[in-house]
């Protein structure tokens, strides 16, 4: 029973308000839901042309009844909803065609105060107090369906609205100079530094009016703010070191006092931009030794590989190719004799081999290596053990010869036994080619 009252007695009211608006036709053919859809984005287009401020009686009109149609849906009271929803839209689509117009109208207005929104206008707390006194007048004039701003209220009102974003662009660029001056204020600065005091607030001055006068050139005015901001820094210092004093001084001894900190401080910087400056310098010479480092070992590394190249040129041609192969293996040269006839189980130098060993203990003494490894091999005949023994000795009693023939040069020997042939032992023919000694020379 209290909501078919509370239906009737809206749909009365309805009825006598008078709406100023023609009602919207509601397509029935979409849902409650989808329906309400629309609504609220004719209420978000209505919002984003800021109807506001530039509609008010149609944009209020409109925001009532969406609250209305809002609480009867969640009430579930949904008969007859239709009604409130269609002058519900019908307002907010007049109130955005009417801020369209008047913005248009209106159109410096408009601009200088989107430009104070952007400058940061609702950023600061007086300034929005303001911002929203301004506003509250435009709204005021605009209260009335048909009413136009006369040319001196525009006027004003452009000329307020101006102000507003002069007085942003201040705070934008001197919003955190002015709340430590509020704090040197409270610490009594005026009366500890009142000469620095005096010339801070000057600065202070200065930097706004060249802010005002032109707030959209920052250059016009950004030796005014480096100024301002310089004495800023400098009274809060000055007044940090009467605070530590603890005592009444000067304030000409207070200054005194700040400009030599300064130059311990600025002697401590060039220090560390100096140790910075070493530290890179270091860096820079650790990188190029690196560098000349990677290039000598590169050097180097072809120096011995044309010094390898060129002794097995000099063995070749000293010893000849038909009584050994010189060979470069691992930059080592490896000398594999083909003259030295081993007799089966013998283990002293065949007398035919002295010149080739007395030719290679020439060229050896002449490139002066670092080390000599004769190392001893064998058929396969007679079994590990013995011809381990045989090689072995092999190897000795050419080591023992060159050591001899060579004083500053070290060598010695090792044995493979039968582990290492040259050709499979199948024949004598082959046999006789694995009992052999071959001499590895390291540069």
């Amino acid at each position: 029973m209290k909501n078919l009252l509370k239906l009737f007695l809206i749909t009365i009211f309805l009825i006598s308000c008078g709406h100023q608006v023609t009602r919207k036709e509601i397509n029935k053919e979409l849902s409650l839901e989808q329906n309400m859809l629309i609504l609220k984005s004719l209420k978000e287009d209505a919002i984003a042309s800021n109807a506001a401020l530039y509609a008010p009686i149609e944009f209020n009109e409109g925001t009532e009844l969406y609250n209305e149609v809002k609480e009867r849906i969640n009430d579930g009271e949904t008969l007859g909803i239709y009604e409130p929803m269609g002058y519900s839209m019908a307002y907010f689509e007049e109130a955005q065609k009417m801020a369209e117009i008047r913005r248009n109208r209106h159109q410096e207005i408009d601009k200088m105060r989107e430009k104070s929104l952007a400058a940061g206008a609702q950023e600061y707390e007086k300034i929005k107090e303001d911002l929203k006194e301004i506003d509250g007048f435009l709204k005021s004039e605009f209260a009335s369906r048909d009413y136009v701003l006369s040319k001196d209220k525009e006027k004003n009102i452009l000329s307020d609205y101006r102000q507003i974003y002069k007085r942003s662009r201040v705070y934008a660029e001197l919003g955190d100079t002015i709340e430590t001056i509020k704090l040197l204020e409270k610490r009594n600065a005026d009366d500890i530094a009142p000469i620095s005091y005096e010339n801070l607030i000057g600065s202070l001055e200065t930097a706004k009016n060249a802010i005002k006068e032109n707030p959209e050139d920052a250059n016009s005015y950004q030796a005014d703010i480096v100024v301002v901001n310089a004495r800023t820094i400098n009274l809060y210092e000055i007044i940090n070191i009467a605070k530590d004093i603890n005592g009444e001084v000067s304030e000409d001894a207070l200054i005194k006092i700040w400009k030599k900190n300064r130059k311990i401080d600025r002697l401590r910087i060039d220090k560390e931009s100096l140790r910075w400056e070493i530290a890179v310098a270091l860096d820079s010479l650790n990188y190029t030794q690196k560098q000349i480092n990677g290039k000598n070992e590169k050097i180097n590394h072809l120096k011995k590989k044309a010094q390898i190249s060129l002794t097995a040129k000099n063995l070749r041609e000293e010893i000849g190719r038909e009584k050994a192969d010189v060979l470069i293996e691992e930059q080592n040269i490896v000398i594999k004799l083909k003259d030295m006839p081993y007799d089966l189980n013998e283990v002293d130098i065949p007398s035919d081999s002295l010149t080739v060993l007395e030719d290679i203990s020439k060229v050896i003494k002449m490139v002066n290596p670092s080390q000599v490894t004769v190392i001893g091999h064998s058929d396969t005949i007679g079994g590990q053990t013995v011809n381990m023994k045989v090689s072995k000795a092999r190897a000795h009693k050419v080591e023992k010869y060159l050591e001899r023939k060579i004083d500053d040069t070290s060598v010695d020997s090792l044995a493979y036994a039968y582990s290492k042939p040259l050709r499979p032992n199948i024949d004598p023919e082959t046999r006789a080619i694995n009992r052999r000694v071959d001499i590895v020379i390291k540069l």
